[in-house]
This record gives structure tokens, sequence and C-alpha cells, in this order.
């Protein structure tokens, strides 16, 4: 009874919706003059081996139903993230929820 009183509480909570800068990497724009892959990503605090690239087929398959033409990386064989600090946006006892898609390289080792 305590359980599903908690959880009622729970699903009555206001959603929130946060900001997220250059949430779908489209800054910089790349391509214009020859450049396919930036390891600065606007909006973002990026480390090791993480960056942005056109999505085009040169590093790998085209990924299809992406959010824009430009992509986020990190290299799964070293260490690099990529993050964004959204406090004091966040409130407490709110329900957030955040989606992202995850792809791997054909050629990348731990494709294998």
């Amino acid at each position: 009874m305590i359980a599903a009183l908690w959880l009622a509480g729970t699903l009555a909570l206001p959603a929130e919706t946060i900001s997220v800068i250059n949430s779908s990497f489209e800054q910089p724009q790349l391509g214009t003059e020859g450049q396919h892959m930036l390891p600065d990503v606007p909006g973002w605090k990026a480390s090791g081996k993480s960056g942005v690239f056109e999505n085009v087929g040169k590093y790998g398959k085209e990924m299809a139903l992406t959010d824009g033409n430009q992509l986020a990386f990190l290299n799964g064989t070293m260490a690099g993230e990529l993050r964004q600090d959204v406090l004091p946006s966040v409130r407490p006892a709110t329900i957030y929820s955040l989606t992202a898609s995850v792809g791997l390289r054909e050629d990348s080792p731990l494709a294998k």
C-alpha cells in the first residue's frame, strides 16, 4: 500500500524541459572549407578523443534518421567525454528524460 501511494505520487509530478545548447551538434558548421571533423563542440565541454563530424559517410557508413547533418563522436578506444552542465535548471522532485542515439563505426575494433 505504501509503495502504491509513493508510485502514484511519482507519476503525478510535472515534467520539465531543460535547454541543451547545440543539442544536434550543428555548430560549428562543417564542410565549408573541406573540414569534415573538428575537436571543438560549442556549448559542450570536450576532453580526450571527441568532437563533431559531418555525417556524409567519410568516417564509416552515413547514419540515417539523425537530427541534423552533423554528429558528435567519442573515440571508443581511448578515454574521452562530451558533457554539458545544466544546473541550476534541474529542480528536485521533477521528472526528466534524456534521449540519445549511439552508433558504432564498422571499422572499430569494438565492432568485432
